[in-house]
């Protein structure tokens, strides 16, 4: 009668992952949603697209660089915006966590949403970029490719119960392994003097985009 969606229809235009974080992020699970061709679509392109231009972002310089993963533990006295996005990932895992534990999972999963966009794709990544091209020494080179590196692992941990081919996809593409046999991450070490630091640079900078708008 045309009143319902065929599931494999949709499952074909968009992947079985897109529909479920739209599903999730739109609201809680147990609440009546309308199906949205348009909303879906941009709600999986805003975050896979971000994430997988990241990824595909580190893998292209990693190469040039000659870059190899491996397990690193992270310098308590190593470059500013490591241990900034360091920090922001721990407090990413903690509140994922709390919200999966209360089982308010549309939170947790927006909240990985936001991260992957604001905080590692329009923040970490152009306020580094000069790392990633191996123009400021091999050092600090490697650094942020172990930094980011660990930041992309981590998500794909913390979207293995939301978004499991994605998931498993980007964490094969570095480590090589499965990330359904990896354990959920645990919270690591923040420096909260460092996030609200950083977050009043990023108001600030908001600002100024905002005055040389309008000039």
């Amino acid at each position: 009668k045309g009143n319902v969606v065929d599931p494999w229809e949709a499952i074909d235009s968009f992947g079985v992952d897109a529909i479920r974080w739209y599903f999730l992020t739109a609201s809680q699970p147990w609440v009546p949603k309308r199906f949205d061709p348009d909303a879906l679509s941009e709600a999986a392109h805003r975050v896979f697209d971000t994430l997988g231009n990241t990824y595909k972002f580190f893998a292209l310089y990693a190469n040039l660089e000659n870059y190899a993963h491996a397990h690193v533990t992270a310098d308590a006295n190593g470059h500013l915006m490591d241990r900034w996005i360091r920090s922001r990932l721990a407090s990413l895992v903690t509140e994922v966590r709390a919200g999966f534990d209360s089982y308010d999972i549309t939170r947790a999963a927006r909240l990985i949403g936001e991260f992957i966009v604001d905080d590692v794709s329009n923040w970490y990544v152009r306020r580094s970029r000069d790392r990633f091209w191996g123009s400021v020494g091999d050092e600090a080179t490697r650094s942020a490719f172990d930094a980011l590196a660990e930041v992309l692992t981590m998500l794909a941990r913390l979207l293995a119960p939301v978004t499991p081919f994605q998931a498993d996809w980007l964490y094969r593409a570095i480590t090589g392994k499965s990330v359904h046999l990896a354990r959920f991450p645990e919270p690591g070490v923040r420096d909260e003097g460092l996030e609200h630091g950083m977050d009043a640079i990023r108001v600030l900078a908001r600002l100024g985009r905002a005055a040389r708008e309008r000039v």
